[in-house]
């Protein structure tokens, strides 16, 4: 929900990671 989100703020195919650390 915070860190690591694809699945959750998926839309339209896109997923928008804001605070994501890969």
């Amino acid at each position: 929900s915070e860190t690591n989100n694809f699945n959750e703020q998926q839309q339209d195919g896109k997923y928008e990671a804001n605070e994501v650390e890969y």
